[in-house]
């Protein structure tokens, strides 16, 4: 589509024919986990990289606002975005390196965890906390 011209009519229709090739099952399943994760009183992280990473940030200020009705009582859905740590994102510059390999610039997972999580001392931290990770969506 780089360089065509569409109409706003044609721009729309065509936004119309994508809405309409989403799996509204995927929509609602991903609702169903935010929203029991809410009543849980459990985190939703959400992150992105790129373009996708603004995304990210841009949900979870969303998630954040525009589920509450009463600023003052309601209770909060937990969300927050990692793509916005800037601290996490620094820490894992400083202990995994910021040039990367090959290897590692393939990854399709982050490293295991950072140094302070490597000591003998945090297996059964790390252990435990794995077992008890929520749903993980998404590509």
């Amino acid at each position: 589509m780089l360089g065509a011209t569409l109409g706003a009519k044609d721009y729309l229709e065509r936004v119309c024919d994508e809405i309409r090739r989403l799996d509204t099952t995927q929509i609602e399943a991903l609702s169903g986990v935010i929203e029991e994760a809410y009543h849980a009183g459990r985190f939703v992280f959400i992150c992105g990289n790129g373009g996708s990473g603004a995304n990210a940030s841009h949900l979870c200020e969303d998630l954040a606002k525009c589920t509450l009705r009463d600023f003052e009582n309601q209770k909060r859905l937990k969300v927050l975005s990692l793509t916005d740590n800037t601290a996490a994102i620094m820490a894992w510059g400083n202990d995994e390196g910021t040039t990367g390999s090959s290897s590692s610039s393939s990854r399709t997972s982050p490293p295991p965890a950072t140094s302070c999580w490597r000591s003998p001392a945090r297996a059964t931290a790390r252990t435990s906390s794995r077992r008890s990770i929520g749903p993980i969506v998404g590509a």
